[in-house]
């Protein structure tokens, strides 16, 4: 926690100041967040993964110009969701879409989005798994250890950790908590929010 942070010109608007935060431009002319900026001259694979926000809120940060990110309000509920009963069969479907690959480079992007995407929930689907396994079990050094509080921030750091473990080519993650713009009850509403 940094006090006494702020910019000139201060609307008191949250949105806009969101918004200054997020692209780190206080006259919010810059259509990129400042995290995306560095991932638009840093990458050069196109991986997805490469940066992921957790808890939604902040990932505006992440938008760039070429450079993908995941973005995942909840771990758990991250998947393809398909219509009827067969999802394996649709999700096979919807991946053999994407090849071969178009000429056309919307389409092709939009094809190689298909694929990433189940790439994504393929790969996240192993942090849930691996955050349950840890539970109660202290044979492994390398196990991350449960949160000691159950709220949304120590949640999110500790799929920050186990996703660190994956070692999928991740370089940013980005954990979000949010719940502190409050108008009544702030004190309770605080310490709660503060002690997670």
């Amino acid at each position: 926690i940094v006090p006494g942070i702020g910019f000139a010109d201060d609307s008191r608007s949250h949105f806009e100041s969101l918004a200054a935060w997020w692209s780190a431009s206080p006259d919010r002319s810059a259509p990129t967040g400042w995290l995306g900026r560095w991932l638009d001259v840093t990458s050069t694979d196109g991986n997805p993964l490469r940066a992921v926000s957790l808890g939604g809120g902040a990932s505006p940060a992440l938008r760039a110009d070429h450079a993908p990110s995941t973005s995942v309000y909840d771990l758990a509920g991250f998947q393809l969701r398909t219509p009827g009963r067969d999802a394996a069969a649709v999700t096979a479907a919807f991946a053999a879409t994407a090849a071969p690959a178009s000429t056309d480079p919307l389409l092709a992007a939009a094809q190689q989005a298909i694929l990433d995407a189940g790439d994504a929930v393929r790969t996240l689907s192993k942090l849930t798994a691996s955050t349950t396994s840890v539970e109660g079990d202290d044979s492994s050094d390398d196990a991350t250890p449960p949160a000691n509080a159950d709220g949304p921030l120590s949640q999110g750091l500790a799929a920050a950790a186990d996703l660190i473990g994956l070692d999928v080519g991740t370089r940013v993650v980005l954990v979000s908590a949010s719940g502190f713009d409050t108008h009544a009850n702030e004190a309770a509403t605080h310490e709660r929010l503060l002690g997670d």
